[in-house]
């Protein structure tokens, strides 16, 4: 009974970090369509929004990295005080 939760709670898991991967996706695409919109005008914001388009992945990148971490940590440590308990 134990390994269908944790086989569910993996699914659930695996549900949200697809959910935040498209959001990241559309958000970069949406950098990258403002990015080449303001360059063709020639609008003073090309500049920032270039940066956006180079720095938001690699933020995108670390939170999700960081967040995978975190709860490779917790189930790691749920897993010890489980066999701590038995």
């Amino acid at each position: 009974m134990k390994s269908n939760e944790k086989y569910l709670e993996t699914l659930a898991k695996k549900k949200i970090y697809r959910v935040i991967s498209l959001l990241c996706v559309v958000i970069i695409f949406a950098c990258i369509i403002a990015t080449i919109i303001t360059g063709i005008t020639g609008s003073s914001y090309f500049l920032p929004c270039l940066a956006l388009t180079i720095v938001v992945p690699f933020l995108f990148y670390v939170v999700l990295w960081f967040g995978s971490v975190l709860f490779r940590t917790r189930d790691k440590t749920e897993m010890t005080d489980n066999d701590l308990k038995n």
